[in-house]
């Protein structure tokens, strides 16, 4: 809700295999904390179901808002420094990584609140992430979809994950042998250890491809993007922050 919602950190990383068998790699990152009051910005059910409660299937059972809040709003900035600091990058980024693909597992989310943000920043000539300094537009790419419309599901011969399910995770569709050597944590929800692993899924998944035979997109190869919004990520908006995506070459 444009004047409403909040942004309270995003996170990107740009990553790279360059073939089938290759190392994934991290090229560039950037993480970016926005100022927000807790409790005032968040509404009740986002404090409720996210930022009060412990993170999913981890130890640790202190709540979100007593860990990764007062991380996250260490070094953050006033909302209109943040998202131009986060702008700046941005354009660093197209420029060395011309092509690359936009990569979320939450497309709307995630880039419709970063337009959000740099909106009501002002910035000169922007009008979306998804269109490039050039004027070209680039829409993002839904990572879970295409990577289940591409792979078999579960290891049974006959079995594949429909293209296009409602939130099937990146880790379902590859082996357990690949995934379980993902050098990024799951379920932390820092959104640069988000877009680090949602970049890594991402760019294993087309290795994947390559190696069964299967053409992915021109050009992939690159991975990582994630904002966090104060919202109920899964099933509505909310006030603050909620997680997802990444850049893709």
């Amino acid at each position: 809700r444009l004047g409403v919602d909040k942004l309270i950190s995003v996170g990107a990383a740009v990553m790279a295999a360059e073939s089938q068998i290759a190392e994934t790699v991290t090229l560039d990152t950037v993480r970016v904390d926005f100022k927000v009051n807790y409790p005032e910005d968040f509404e009740p059910r986002c404090l409720a179901q996210f930022w009060d409660q412990p993170p999913n299937g981890r130890t640790d059972t202190n709540p979100l808002s007593e860990t990764l809040l007062p991380a996250l709003q260490e070094n953050a900035l006033e909302a209109n420094e943040a998202a131009q600091t986060f702008y700046a990058w941005w354009l660093r980024a197209c420029q060395r990584f011309p092509g690359f693909y936009l990569v979320t597992d939450n497309p709307t989310l995630d880039v419709g609140m970063m337009d959000i943000a740099l909106h009501q920043a002002a910035l000169p000539n922007f009008h979306s992430l998804c269109t490039r300094p050039d004027g070209s537009l680039h829409l993002p790419v839904d990572m879970t979809s295409l990577a289940c419309g591409f792979v078999p599901y579960g290891g049974t011969p006959g079995h594949y994950m429909a293209a296009g399910t409602r939130w099937a995770r990146m880790h379902h569709v590859i082996p357990y042998e690949t995934r379980n050597q993902c050098p990024y944590e799951y379920g932390r929800h820092d959104p640069l250890e988000d877009a680090k692993r949602n970049g890594w899924m991402f760019v294993e998944s087309m290795k994947l491809v390559y190696r069964r035979g299967t053409r992915p997109p021109p050009g992939a190869g690159r991975g990582g993007y994630s904002s966090r919004r104060g919202g109920d990520f899964l099933s509505g908006p909310g006030r603050g922050a909620g997680p997802a995506g990444g850049f893709v070459r």
